[in-house]
């Protein structure tokens, strides 16, 4: 098998990533040394510890005795109960299972923002950067410590890869694919992150050029392209209707029914400040007093993603021209919402 054969290459970079991901987290690989912090340490952590040891005694996690009088564990879904990947936790020691939970989902967005780029068209450099921008991006390393945040966000390249090969080919396999990852990525507990997902396919289907799709003349119809959107939403609801009746359910209960004040929705949105972030790794954290760092932070320690990777993503919407554009506005539209009030 020669160098130049595209599987050695691709093989050779998910190894390349993989070695890379363990380098970085070199210090948590035993689990002698848990990787908790903030939310990880007060609720990620103790509501997995108490599933998986009632799973081991044989009895299905419905509820969690330990808060109060008792309170509902798998209709929470952040738990992830049904997460297919969760599966290690019944099988590995609770503090391994739990950081190379973590670990896996680093690698894991790293290969699927590897193969989406190769599927746009990107050389094998072009997108072995993107994905290491994204594996080692500020945003990962922010929400890690809200793991169902991070469970469900390393799925959305690999949906957006099957929805652009939907798209293209209009064959009925990518749109399965699509609506049962989608489905992976709602049992990691990331209800919001399936939202912005799905819209994404909506603009994709409606708008193919939004990216650079290959074989644009024999590229199925609005119409088609709308049906196996459909089929996708129907896939996912059937998967994982299992899940979102309990859920339902329990927020028909919440004090969080009916909404909430705009004040308290918005309260840990991105400040316009904090978009210096994108420049500079820690601005506030480390050189700030406790106190001062919770008031000038959001909920994400930093979305650093760095001056050559945004000048490599600068040189990308040039090159794209109109479709630039869209995908400008696109991203124009989702920075505004994140700002909040």
């Amino acid at each position: 098998m020669s160098i130049r054969d595209p599987a050695l290459k691709k093989t050779l970079v998910i190894l390349g990533l993989f070695v890379l991901t363990l380098l970085y987290f070199h210090d948590v690989l035993t689990g002698k040394v848990l990787l908790v912090e903030r939310d990880l340490t007060t609720f990620f952590y103790p509501f997995r510890s108490i599933w998986v040891e009632t799973v081991r005694q044989g009895h299905f996690p419905f509820w969690n005795p330990f808060i109060k009088c008792g309170v509902p564990l798998f209709a929470a879904i952040q738990p992830g109960v049904l997460y297919p990947l969760s599966i290690p936790y019944l099988f590995l020691p609770l503090d391994l299972a739990f950081n190379w939970t973590i670990i896996s989902h680093f690698f894991l967005a790293g290969v699927f923002t590897y193969s989406l780029m190769r599927e746009l068209g990107a050389s094998l450099q072009g997108a072995l950067a993107a994905a290491l921008a994204f594996l080692f991006s500020g945003y990962l390393i922010s929400v890690h410590n809200v793991l169902n945040t991070l469970l469900s966000v390393s799925w959305y390249p690999l949906v957006i890869w099957f929805g652009c090969r939907m798209v293209r080919t209009g064959l009925l396999r990518w749109a399965i694919a699509s609506g049962v990852s989608l489905c992976c990525m709602f049992l990691g507990g990331g209800m919001e992150i399936v939202l912005l997902t799905f819209a994404s396919l909506l603009l994709l289907c409606l708008y193919p050029r939004v990216l650079p799709l290959k074989d644009e003349e024999s590229r199925p119809n609005l119409q088609r392209r709308l049906v196996h959107l459909g089929l996708v939403l129907a896939i996912f609801l059937g998967l994982a209707m299992v899940q979102i009746l309990p859920f339902l359910e329990l927020y028909g209960r919440s004090q969080r029914h009916g909404g909430v004040q705009l004040t308290q929705a918005t309260l840990w949105s991105l400040a316009p400040k904090d978009l210096i972030y994108f420049l500079l790794p820690s601005l506030y954290g480390p050189r700030t007093t406790p106190d001062l760092y919770w008031k000038f932070q959001n909920y994400l320690k930093t979305i650093y993603v760095g001056p050559v990777v945004l000048c490599l993503a600068g040189i990308y919407f040039f090159r794209q021209g109109k479709r630039g554009f869209v995908l400008l506005a696109a991203m124009g539209l989702t920075l505004m919402f994140a700002l909040g009030g």
